[in-house]
């Protein structure tokens, strides 16, 4: 089993991240948070490039919880349909 590191090394670890680059930014597009959320769970499924197409307009009409809700789950569920599965999720199915 792989020992945890202790808090001084973790902490240690994170000033030097920030010191590298203290506002890093991700592959994923979002426009907030929640936009964030979205696109990593669906990056899961899914390449970076592939949930940047796909959510590029949704993201635009839908950047809340409430608006998502509002597309209706037909609506929703075609959005999520055009994400493309990654390569070897392809290769599983």
């Amino acid at each position: 089993m792989v020992k945890q590191l202790d808090y001084k090394t973790i902490r240690e670890m994170f000033e030097r991240f920030h010191e590298m680059e203290a506002e890093p930014k991700g592959e994923l597009e979002h426009v907030n948070v929640y936009t964030l959320v979205v696109a990593v769970a669906l990056s899961a499924q899914a390449t970076d490039k592939g949930v940047n197409k796909a959510t590029r307009e949704l993201f635009k009409i839908a950047d809340t919880p409430q608006k998502m809700l509002d597309l209706g789950e037909a609506v929703a569920m075609r959005w999520a349909a055009a994400v493309p599965l990654s390569p070897l999720l392809r290769k599983a199915g």
